[in-house]
């Protein structure tokens, strides 16, 4: 059974981090192939497993910095 806690990976990608914001999580995943290798992910408390909304990067920073936006817009819609 997938924990989203301590998994290591989602989809077939590697978790690089990852954050729980209300029922929601945001990941940031390394894909390891493709132009656009690093993904964030965001996904409902019931799915964690099966992300829904994903931002495709090629660059590690850009990604890093999206997952960092999405975890700060998610905060603000729980706080709403």
């Amino acid at each position: 059974m997938f924990n989203p806690e301590t998994a290591n990976t989602i989809r077939g990608a590697v978790i690089l981090d990852r954050r729980r914001v209300g029922d929601t999580w945001i990941w940031f995943c390394d894909r390891g192939f493709g132009y656009q290798p690093y993904v964030t992910w965001v996904s409902g408390h019931n799915s964690a497993d099966h992300p829904e909304w994903g931002h495709y990067h090629s660059r590690f920073v850009k990604a890093y910095e999206d997952f960092c936006e999405r975890i700060r817009d998610q905060w603000e819609y729980v706080q709403s």
